[in-house]
């Protein structure tokens, strides 16, 4: 597996506030219907989040210049030619929405909750229980949740992470204006991974040892998660890892075009990388397997004898991982 490092970073993301996502595909809303057994208590006003808020919650994605390859050739396909980490770039956020969001998970918190790390409350008793809202693959009571995502060192949970890359694949899916396709996947995937990983590498070479292929072959083939797509029809995969020993995230781009793991970091720190190195081996081998055992190419029609980045590779060499470069870095010592 061979590691480079790229010039521009091929993905990046724009938190531009879309007014219509929080809208199913058969018209109604999704995002803030109460349980049966919730609708006739009465809530205080001050745990409401505003209309605005609710109708603007998804992340706009920006696909700009296409990967530096390894040998310094660009690739010609582009959407946009913003340059997300330009210093002279502005990212269009909604500052309205944005101050309501802050506004409203900062009543009733308690004077200390920034001292309050983990899974504790932040807030004032009784104060962080909302009404019942449904984000698709998740369903929130809890003010806190929200508080996790609005107050910097905090350390995000699966939960917040699948909603994102939920609200991610849904734009990408139902966008009739994006040309630029890409699917993600949940936090689970990785956790499979792990699983078939251990059992393939230490006790049979058979990738069906253990039982758990069938899921990631399903997540292949686009029927695992909600919103589903098969990846053959993908151009890129964004998978979440948690470096659990780190209380760390960093995210992962499967390029099937250039054959390579683009790796997103936010903490330079010499201390993080053989902790990321060593998931995104057990990645970069687990995958290779699983799309050779679902045709993956035959089907995405790449012609391994005569793609730029296959036909001087054999079969069973693994994807390249790249590092990019001037990715936004977290303060030393932050979560």
């Amino acid at each position: 597996m061979d590691y480079a490092s790229a010039e521009t970073s091929p993905q990046r993301f724009s938190p531009n506030v879309d007014q219509n996502l929080d809208e199913n595909q058969d018209g109604t809303k999704g995002c803030t219907d109460l349980h049966p057994d919730k609708t006739n208590v009465e809530i205080d006003s001050q745990l409401l989040i505003p209309d605005e808020l609710l109708r603007s919650i998804n992340l706009n994605y920006i696909h700009s210049e296409k990967i530096v390859q390894n040998d310094g050739r660009n690739s010609d396909d582009k959407m946009d030619e913003t340059n997300l980490f330009d210093s002279q770039f502005t990212i269009p956020v909604d500052t309205k929405i944005v101050k309501k969001f802050m506004d409203w998970i900062s009543v009733d918190l308690l004077k200390g909750h920034a001292k309050r790390k983990g899974n504790v409350d932040h807030y004032k008793k009784g104060k962080s229980v909302i009404p019942v809202m449904h984000f698709g693959v998740e369903t929130i009571e809890d003010k806190n949740w929200f508080y996790t995502m609005g107050f910097p060192d905090q350390s995000w949970t699966d939960s917040q992470i699948n909603v994102c890359f939920y609200y991610f694949k849904k734009k990408s899916k139902y966008d009739p204006n994006r040309s630029y396709k890409f699917s993600t996947v949940d936090c689970n995937f990785m956790n499979i991974i792990r699983s078939v990983h251990g059992v393939y590498s230490v006790d049979d070479p058979n990738l069906t040892a253990g039982g758990q292929e069938v899921h990631l072959n399903e997540y292949i083939n686009g029927i695992r998660m909600h919103v589903y797509v098969p990846w053959h029809t993908m151009e890129d995969i964004y998978i979440p890892v948690n470096i659990k020993k780190k209380h760390h995230w960093v995210l992962v781009v499967l390029s099937f075009s250039e054959k390579c793991i683009f790796l997103y970091e936010s903490s330079e720190s010499s201390g993080y990388y053989p902790a990321v190195l060593a998931e995104i081996e057990k990645l970069a081998e687990i995958i290779l397997l699983c799309l050779q055992a679902c045709d993956f190419y035959d089907k995405k029609g790449i012609d391994l004898q005569n793609h730029l980045r296959y036909k001087d590779k054999d079969s069973t060499d693994m994807f390249d991982v790249s590092f990019e470069e001037n990715f936004p870095q977290k303060p030393s010592g932050s979560l």
